[in-house]
C-alpha cells in the first residue's frame, strides 16, 4: 500500500480553484466593482481526513509506508492527540528518537494526558534517550492507566536499573512475569542484577530458564557461558580438574552458538546497551580472549560512544 494522496489532491484541489476563483473575481471585480471569494478548506474536514489517513497507517504492515502516511495524517490533524501518538510510535519504532519524542509530547500537550499508551510510548522514548527519571515518572503514570502493560513494567524496570535503585527494578520485572510467564526477557534482566551483586549461581538458574523459554535467545546464551567460563577458571593458567576443563568446553562452545546466533553480541558496547554491568562486561572481555571466539568477535568492535546504557556498578 502507497501513501493516500486523496487528502492532499483535495486540498490541491480546493487550492487550485480559489486560485481560478481569484483570477475570475479580479476580472469580474474590474467589471462589476465586486470582491472576490476565496474558498479556503474546511478544518474539521481536514481533520476527519487526517484520522481516517491515520486509521489506514495504524493497520499497514510495512514501516516506510505506515510512517509516511501518519506523516500526512499530521499534517492534516496537527493538534490531534490519537494521530501524534501513532505518529511518534512510528518514528520510535524506526529508530528517530527525536522525532518520537517531539511527536510523543506534542500528543500529551494536546490533550493525551490521561491516555495511558501514548505516556508508555513516551516513557520508552525517555528510557532510549537516557533520560531514566523522565522514563519512570511517565512510565509510572502511564501504568496507573494501563497496569496490564507488560512492556511497560519491563520497561520501569530497565530504567530502575539505570537510576542504580536494583531492589526495586527487580519487584518490576517481577510484576511484568506475573503478567506473562514466558516473558525471558525480564528474567534475563533480573539475572543481570543477581550477576552485579555477586549471585553469579542465582544468576546461571535465571539465564537457564531464559533459555528454556526460548533456546534461540543469544543473550541469556551468551550469559551462561561466560558466567561457566569464569566459574570453571578456564582463564587461569594452571591444571584445573578434567571436570573443569569439560565446564571450560561447554562454555566455549555455548558462546560460539550465541555468537553465531547474533553477532551484535560481540560488541562489548552493546552488551552495555542491554545493561550488562561492569562485572558482566569485564568477564565477558576476557571470555573473548578464547582463540576460539577471537574468529567470531573481530570486527564486531563499535565505538564506545554508541553504546546508549548505563553501566551497574554495584558494591
Amino acid at each position: 500500500m502507497t501513501v493516500s494522496l486523496r487528502p492532499l489532491v483535495s486540498f490541491a484541489g480546493s487550492l487550485a480553484l480559489a486560485l481560478v476563483g481569484v483570477g475570475v473575481g479580479a476580472i469580474a471585480a474590474r467589471s462589476q466593482g465586486l470582491l472576490p471569494h476565496v474558498p479556503l478548506p474546511d478544518p474539521q474536514q481536514l481533520e476527519r481526513q487526517g484520522v481516517r489517513i491515520a486509521d489506514e497507517a495504524s493497520q499497514e504492515f510495512q514501516l516506510p509506508t505506515a510512517l509516511g502516511q501518519a506523516k500526512v495524517a499530521a499534517w492534516l490533524a496537527p493538534e490531534n492527540p490519537q494521530v501524534l501518538r501513532l505518529l511518534g510510535g512510528l518514528y520510535l519504532q524506526a529508530g528517530n528518537l527525536e522525532q518520537a519524542t517531539i511527536a510523543l509530547e506534542a500528543a500529551r500537550q494536546h490533550g493525551g494526558d490521561q491516555d495511558g499508551a501514548l505516556l508508555l510510548a513516551l516513557g520508552a522514548a525517555y528510557l532510549q534517550g537516557g533520560r531514566p527519571e523522565a522514563a519512570e515518572s511517565t512510565l509510572r503514570m502511564g501504568l496507573a492507566l494501563e497496569p496490564e502493560a507488560l512492556t511497560g513494567w519491563f520497561d520501569l524496570g530497565n530504567a530502575l536499573i539505570k537510576l542504580e535503585r536494583w531492589e526495586a527494578a527487580v519487584r518490576e520485572f517481577e510484576r511484568a512475569l506475573a503478567l506473562d510467564a514466558s516473558f525471558w526477557p525480564a528474567l534475563n534482566n533480573i539475572g543481570l542484577v543477581r550477576y552485579e551483586q555477586g549471585k553469579v549461581s542465582a544468576a546461571v538458574e535465571l539465564w537457564e530458564r531464559s533459555l528454556a523459554i526460548d533456546g534461540t535467545a543469544a543473550e541469556p546464551m551468551l550469559a551462561i557461558a561466560v558466567a561457566r567460563y569464569g566459574q570453571g577458571r578456564c582463564g587461569e593458567t594452571t591444571g584445573g580438574s578434567s571436570r573443569d576443563l569439560n565446564t571450560c568446553a561447554a562454555a566455549i562452545a555455548l558462546g560460539e552458538r550465541a555468537l553465531l546466533a547474533d553477532p551484535q553480541y560481540g560488541r562489548l558496547d552493546y552488551l552495555r546497551a542491554n545493561l550488562w554491568g561492569d562485572r558482566l562486561v569485564a568477564a565477558t572481555a576476557t571470555f573473548f580472549t578464547h582463540p576460539r571466539l577471537q574468529p567470531l568477535v573481530q570486527g564486531q568492535t563499535a565505538p564506545q560512544d554508541q553504546a546508549q546504557g548505563q553501566n551497574l556498578q554495584l558494591p
